[in-house]
């Protein structure tokens, strides 16, 4: 889709974004499925607010369009450059890779597999399903993954991992990164945020794929029912085309 160009996909599907009112604490950099919703709610709980997880790409305020730009520049070769301070980073990891590979793959693995099926359809004609399928199917899971999350998975986590490591090395900055795992707690995460441990309160739990499917169908029902009515429209305004042009024919017979 990268040959159309963006002014006719944001005529045809443009949505509008909603606009940062606070500005960028920290970033959590760590990959999908590595106890990324268990820190959303942590950093909630510790009053940082509002934090962007990878559920604001598909509800409500939806940016996914903003988010695919974004990802555009990001893929660009020399298109990318970090031009002030980094914020704090919390590179969130998974101890075992094994069970971060298979949580992936039975969630974020639909993404990577992008099949030609009865929601593919229905992604032409609702903008929030297109931009979805826009940005996970055809850009940032093919990308980010070299192709193939099933080939690649694992060899770009550790690179990923790795990547932010050095990053932060080189620009003498180490200090400002933590990495934590979900089993590490409070503790190493509210020292980092020179914040007080939550007394009496354990850290939030986790997000299993099967809860992540269910939230994924329950919030996007309405993109769904929408796409259905505009394709019962678009059909029905076809089907009239097409008899107004069968009967002017019949008046040439």
């Amino acid at each position: 889709m990268s040959w159309i160009p963006d002014s006719i996909l944001h005529a045809l599907y443009g949505t509008a974004p909603p606009h940062r009112t606070k500005p960028m604490q920290v970033l959590a950099v760590g990959i999908s499925r590595s106890a990324t919703e268990s820190l959303r709610e942590a950093l909630h709980i510790l009053g940082l607010e509002h934090t962007h997880h990878g559920f604001d790409t598909i509800l409500p305020p939806y940016d996914l369009e903003e988010i695919y730009r974004l990802l555009r520049r990001k893929y660009t070769p020399g298109n990318l450059k970090l031009t002030r301070r980094i914020s704090i980073l919390i590179l969130n990891t998974r101890s075992d890779l094994d069970a971060w590979y298979a949580s992936m793959e039975a969630t974020m693995g639909y993404f990577d597999r992008n099949p030609v099926d009865w929601d593919w359809v229905k992604s032409w004609f609702c903008a929030e399903l297109f931009w979805v399928r826009q940005c996970m199917c055809r850009t940032l899971m093919p990308t980010f993954f070299k192709g193939s999350f099933a080939r690649n998975g694992k060899e770009v986590y550790k690179e990923h991992v790795q990547m932010v490591r050095t990053l932060m090395k080189e620009r003498g900055e180490e200090g400002r990164l933590l990495e934590w795992s979900v089993e590490d707690g409070w503790g190493p995460l509210c020292e980092f945020l020179g914040k007080d441990v939550p007394e009496g309160l354990e850290f939030p739990s986790g997000n299993p794929p099967q809860a992540w499917a269910e939230r994924i169908a329950r919030t996007t029902e309405v993109y769904h029912i929408r796409a259905l009515r505009n394709m019962a429209i678009f059909g029905a305004g076809v089907v009239g085309v097409i008899g107004v042009v069968v009967a002017l024919a019949g008046g040439y017979v």
